[in-house]
């Protein structure tokens, strides 16, 4: 009896090392991100709806995943020099002409929408109709080409804040004319934050102004990058097949992740 129970110690303390072994061997993946409510947030359960996804795809493929909240400025920075594998998440695959980075397939696609006040209505939906308009916009923040090029021409201009927060009170006390933001992200800001306070003095064009697809950015270690894609892509496509992926932003949608 007494050499069954040693058996059996001994062999629990092998799978123990087994297993340990496994996880100490793993790879893992550093993701930078930043603040981005409702969608991303270090305050939100799993980091939020995105991060929840993000996580389970690498994991599915048995890959680790460091996640660290910085302000998007350095989050930026610390994917462009390498340090850090991804950035969690940008839309810039399809709004810069910058190609020393690697894009994973969608995560997130998002409507950005025009903010103003509601005692100023616009007098169109794109930004031609917008021409001679102040533009409140974000340090770091993606826009497209066309606003890039309407603000380089000269046929907006723009003031540049560190912060999305600050778009409403600036806007509120008039330092410019309009922002752009992505409705989820500017609706829940607004409700939470600023609307009983500047007793609902703002509102935004019904139609987005440009849809945007949301995707991890992977630094411009061609190899390594080009495999964390693949692997990304491919468990991405298993979740959305699966249903996994709409399952989890109807979720969001009903406020599962509004709580740590």
């Amino acid at each position: 009896m007494r050499k069954a129970q040693q058996s059996l110690l001994i062999l629990g303390w092998i799978l123990v090392l087994f297993f340990s072994g496994i996880n100490a061997n793993a790879e893992t993946v550093k993701i930078t991100t930043g603040e981005w409510k409702p969608l991303i947030s270090s305050e939100f359960k799993y980091g939020g709806v995105i991060l929840h996804i993000v996580r389970e795809a690498f994991a599915r493929k048995g890959i680790d995943v460091q996640i660290e909240f910085f302000p998007w400025a350095r989050a930026v920075k610390y994917v462009a020099d390498g340090s850090w594998h991804a950035m969690a998440i940008t839309a810039s695959r399809y709004s810069s002409e910058d190609e020393r980075y690697l894009y994973s397939d969608a995560v997130y696609f998002g409507g950005d929408v025009v903010f103003h006040l509601k005692r100023s209505p616009l007098r169109g939906t794109s930004l031609a109709d917008m021409k001679g308009l102040k533009f409140g916009s974000v340090l770091s923040y993606d826009y497209t080409l066309e606003y890039r090029n309407a603000v380089k021409d000269g046929l907006i201009s723009e003031v540049v804040v560190p912060y999305a927060d600050l778009l409403f009170p600036m806007l509120a006390a008039e330092r410019f004319d309009v922002f752009i933001m992505d409705k989820a992200a500017g609706v829940y800001i607004y409700n939470t934050e600023y609307r009983e306070k500047f007793d609902d003095i703002i509102t935004y064009l019904d139609g987005p102004l440009t849809t945007l697809e949301y995707s991890l950015r992977f630094s411009d270690d061609r190899e390594k990058s080009r495999r964390l894609v693949n692997i990304f892509n491919t468990s991405l496509k298993e979740m959305r097949e699966a249903g996994t992926i709409s399952r989890y932003y109807r979720e969001f949608e009903q406020g599962a992740y509004f709580r740590p």
